[in-house]
């Protein structure tokens, strides 16, 4: 068993961007991973093989997963069990 606490990873920046993104824990199959991003930033794209559960905190965004697009706001939750684009 795996566990910690968000405080104890470092988090990185995403490119060029001022968001920023820690990767909690993670197996072959499965990641969760916390992000922020600014207000009016640029779109965050990336892909990966493992599923992943996500939960938004505060704000709005913009998730497109499987040829998929949809709007999440605070207290929505997510699985994508294909590639995030």
């Amino acid at each position: 068993m795996k566990v910690l606490n968000i405080d104890e990873v470092k988090g990185e920046r995403l490119g060029d961007t001022e968001a920023i993104r820690k990767v909690l824990v993670y197996s072959e199959n499965l990641m969760i991973m916390y992000a922020e991003a600014m207000p009016d930033g640029p779109p965050l794209s990336h892909s990966h093989p493992n599923e992943q559960i996500g939960f938004v905190l505060q704000g709005t965004i913009e998730l497109t997963a499987s040829g998929e697009t949809v709007i999440l706001k605070a207290g929505s939750s997510y699985l994508s069990q294909m590639n995030i684009m």
